[in-house]
């Protein structure tokens, strides 16, 4: 399980560049300051990203600019509930670093490539383990030669001028949007409290209506399901990371009873919140 909203990642000092590989990758609207790119290997993966929703198939890769709101869905999701995507794991690369490790290039704009020739595909995954190789060993010089890499990587990417959507296949944030961030960071600070719609509706200058159609396109749920998967996150963390008891957890993250949060934990995480302890009272 991940953290959403404003993600801050902490870098290396020598290169600032964070790999990760993923089997399932499950994670709520969010934004960063740095570039973020999706390789798929095998499977398929649903990204959203400005009111958008792709289904990212083998061979195709996404960039992701900074400050973009954007969340990925994985298998049991309401998506493939509704049979747009078939149930199974997919494999995906994820790529983060700031802009300035590939300027003078522009990093403005998401964009999504269609499936690349394989051996395209290749060439850049084989880049993608040398880069690996490389942070993992720390030889020598081996922050000149990752930066040296990655921008080999982007140029590769790059070139695929003829997988690359259409650019206007990714809309530009509309007014509204420019307040989702906030939206977002205030359920992050009170979602102890009890938050209804209408409420965060009201607060932000929204009708409740035109909000629930502006949360949903930014952040691919619904207002209520976001609000429930984010407590379940807050008390994922405080399961492993406190000694708190399982009925104080459930209170402070904001659910009525322990009942209520015992059910919604196992329909989200499809466990006992018992097993996520690290630590026992």
């Amino acid at each position: 399980m991940s953290k959403a909203f404003h993600e801050q990642r902490l870098f290396p000092d020598d290169l600032p560049l964070l790999l990760m590989r993923s089997k399932e990758i499950e994670f709520l609207a969010h934004w960063q300051n740095e570039i973020e790119l999706l390789f798929v290997r095998e499977g398929r993966q649903v990204l959203g990203i400005n009111h958008q929703t792709f289904i990212l198939e083998a061979g195709q890769a996404a960039f992701i600019a900074p400050n973009d709101i954007h969340y990925y869905h994985g298998p049991g999701t309401s998506l493939l509930e509704q049979n747009l995507v078939e149930p199974g794991q997919g494999e995906c690369c994820m790529l983060f670093f700031p802009p300035d490790l590939i300027s003078p290039l522009s990093t403005n704009r998401s964009m999504i490539w269609h499936p690349m020739k394989k051996e395209v595909f290749k060439e850049i995954y084989d880049l993608i383990k040398k880069l690996e190789q490389i942070t993992s060993a720390q030889e020598p010089y081996f922050a000149l030669q990752g930066r040296g890499l990655l921008q080999i990587l982007i140029a590769t990417l790059f070139r695929q001028e003829s997988a690359l959507l259409h650019e206007n296949a990714l809309i530009s944030p509309s007014d509204s949007d420019t307040q989702m961030p906030q939206v977002l960071t205030y359920l992050n600070s009170q979602f102890g409290r009890c938050i209804s719609r209408d409420q965060i509706a009201e607060q932000f200058g929204f009708s409740p209506a035109h909000f629930s159609r502006v949360f949903k396109a930014t952040t691919g749920l619904p207002f209520s399901v976001y609000l429930r998967q984010l407590r379940i996150q807050k008390a994922c963390n405080l399961l492993q990371q406190s000694k708190l008891s399982v009925t104080e957890i459930a209170l402070s993250c904001g659910f009525e009873s322990i009942r209520t949060f015992n059910r919604a934990f196992r329909q989200y995480a499809g466990c006992q919140p018992t097993s996520l302890r690290l630590y026992k009272r």
